[in-house]
């Protein structure tokens, strides 16, 4: 991601000059990529109403795939990583574990952003196996015949 400079508003030592409304709770929006920015975007409404939450946008740069974040944050106020990381907020937001999350001061939600993303697997769980009976040719397939099969197999169990 291209270096964005760090701002004096919307946070900053001298921001609540510059805010036009002040604001009681200040959540930092971790954008990482497109997807994860998808996802926000269907939590983000919950606050949208709220005069009291100013919502600040940041990319951490972890992803491979943040030259559409650029286009996205730069009609959103959004601060560097750096300054975000360095600026205390009440809570902050990410659908992705990517990055250095830990150095953000602020408590951390991380919304899941796809099927089984941040599954919980338990200790000495294998992912990616196949469990027994389903292994078959075409098991594994997306072809209709081959879930119905699939599903038959589980059905039986």
């Amino acid at each position: 991601m291209t270096a964005i400079s760090w701002r004096r508003v919307p946070v900053g030592a001298q921001s609540g000059h510059w805010n036009t409304v002040r604001y009681e709770r200040r959540i930092l929006v971790v954008v990482h990529n497109m997807t994860a920015a998808n996802r926000l975007a269907d939590i983000l409404p919950v606050f949208s109403g709220d005069v009291r939450v100013q919502m600040v946008f940041t990319c951490p740069g972890s992803s491979p795939f943040t030259r559409e974040v650029e286009d996205f944050l730069s009609a959103l106020p959004a601060i560097p990583w750096e300054q975000a990381v360095s600026t205390p907020f009440d809570l902050a937001l990410a659908a992705s574990h990517g990055g250095d999350l830990h150095e953000i001061a602020a408590p951390l939600f991380i919304f899941p952003h796809g099927v089984g993303y941040s599954k919980y697997s338990p200790p000495g769980t294998v992912t990616g196996t196949i469990p027994n009976g389903l292994n078959e040719p075409g098991a594994g397939s997306r072809e209709p015949g081959a879930v119905r099969h699939v599903a038959a197999v589980a059905d039986a169990r």
